[in-house]
């Protein structure tokens, strides 16, 4: 109980130093990495742009008052009602017994304040919301970049964690984001990622459209200066083989082997390079725009006779030892252990995935394709897919598949699929993660053989449109 005490005393004390005004100013951190935030208001349905009060009943709705009504909210449409007795609350009043705030120095009084069940408190002022936690303060506010009023009249937080402010110009919604978005931060502007190797958080390699290669924590990714490697190239795809190599696949400047301390080495073959993998035997399969190429660490880089003249733009290796070549146009090939090879049709190739069990995961332009023995089965977003485009394809260790698209991030059990191909179930029970999970451009990147990585903390990691999203 004294620590608890003693924790209420420092908030008080730190609620004074808010409420003085300056000290925050510097100290005060931006909410916005962490919250993805959404606002109603009378363009919305919500009867008056000032909420007064904020509570979620029993049934999961949310209770909004404005100055003339009591409006029920189910996360799209507010319906005028009366609420139930008791379920509207003020979140000051609801504050431990024993706790006394500071008076404002500067002449302010908090509209609401709010403990979270995380142990922070959440206070609402008429210059913003702030958040007081672990001995710091962070804030929403103008100088944040939001463009609406931020004078917070009330707080709530609902059985899900998010954070429920009511102001003068609507409600606000502070969803933690599931979603962490890295960018590059490079002067001429472009984020659209186009290569990415992710072996730990200081072995980590990026590539943006023609912004050559980055290196560095993701946070703080680096142009970097590779002697021999031309500059302002777009690279397709980046490998790390066993020896130590750095291999850089590129549109249009072709093959480029690195190793440390040397001078960059460009490998003679095809111009256009999409995609690299090193099988267990050390060779390198090298996908490219004329079709799919090898090099047994012995002479320059051969063609795969008999094998399509078609851009080879995916590559895996499933527990066999066999290797798969997805094509732009030409299907799937299978190549065996001992040389032999197989084409299927498969339509347009944009992801391969062989889990541990022998499964293969296809992403084609016309849908997610499950591969296992000799049954194929399609699911597209007639199964509730977002999108029939599967551009990436990740495991988690949990048993889920990510899939990167168009129009977010798809996690589905792999569970899922077995009811929908007997015919139990028409939809896929899966989670979409978008713009509202943190993502800053919904579309993830595949055109160029962009594969999403998963480093071996768990963390997931896919290329998009607008830096590197994260999830943790």
């Amino acid at each position: 109980m004294q620590k608890k005490w003693k924790d209420w005393f420092v908030v008080g004390a730190g609620l004074g130093m808010l409420l003085t005004g300056g000290w925050v100013c510097a100290m005060e951190q931006s909410l916005l990495p962490e919250f993805t935030v959404h606002r109603w208001a009378m363009e919305d349905g919500l009867p008056e742009n000032e909420v007064t009060a904020i509570s979620q009943g029993a049934d999961g709705f949310l209770w909004c008052v404005t100055p003339q009504h009591v409006v029920r909210f189910d996360g799209v449409r507010f319906v005028a009602a009366t609420p139930p007795a008791g379920t509207i609350t003020n979140g000051a009043a609801i504050l431990p017994l024993g706790i006394a705030l500071p008076e404002a120095v500067a002449g302010e009084q908090p509209f609401a304040v709010l403990p979270d069940p995380t142990g922070a408190v959440w206070v609402g002022l008429s210059r913003g919301l702030y958040r007081w936690r672990a001995g710091q303060w962070q804030a929403l506010t103008a100088r944040d970049g939001v463009v609406y009023p931020v004078d917070v009249r009330c707080l709530a937080v609902d059985r899900e964690g998010n954070v429920w402010a009511g102001t003068s110009g609507g409600l606000i919604r502070l969803r933690r984001s599931l979603v962490r978005v890295f960018r590059t931060g490079l002067p001429w502007g472009s984020e659209v990622i186009t290569a990415l190797l992710a072996e730990t958080p200081t072995n980590f390699f990026a590539a943006v459209a023609g912004g050559g290669l980055l290196a560095g924590p993701p946070d703080q990714l680096e142009l970097q200066h590779v002697d021999g490697l031309p500059e302002k190239v777009t690279i397709a795809t980046l490998l790390h083989t066993r020896d130590g190599t750095l291999w850089v696949g590129t549109q249009g400047e072709g093959l480029w082997r690195c190793r440390p301390g040397q001078r960059a080495e460009h490998v003679p073959g095809p111009s256009g390079i999409c995609v690299l993998l090193e099988d267990r035997s050390g060779r390198l399969w090298v996908g490219a725009w004329d079709g799919l190429w090898w090099w047994d660490r012995t002479g320059p880089l051969t063609f795969a006779a008999g094998t399509p003249h078609n851009t080879a733009e995916e590559l895996c290796e499933d527990p066999t030892g066999r290797v798969w070549v997805g094509y732009q146009s030409a299907g799937l090939l299978r190549f065996a252990a001992n040389g032999t090879s197989q084409l299927f049709p498969c339509g347009s190739v944009r992801a391969l995935l062989a889990d541990p069990a022998g499964n293969l995961w296809i992403g084609t332009a016309r849908g997610l394709e499950w591969w296992r023995g000799a049954r194929h089965d399609r699911f597209t977003t007639l199964n509730g897919l977002v999108d029939n485009a599967i551009l990436q394809i990740l495991e988690d260790q949990d048993g889920y598949l990510w899939l990167g698209t168009r129009h977010g991030l798809m996690r589905i059990k792999k569970t899922e699929f077995e009811p929908v191909t007997d015919g139990r179930r028409l939809i896929l029970r899966a989670r979409v993660f978008g713009v509202e999970a943190g993502m800053a451009n919904e579309q993830c990147t595949g055109d160029l053989g962009t594969a999403a990585v998963r480093t071996a903390d768990g963390r997931l990691w896919f290329p998009t449109m607008e830096g590197i999203a994260m999830v943790d």
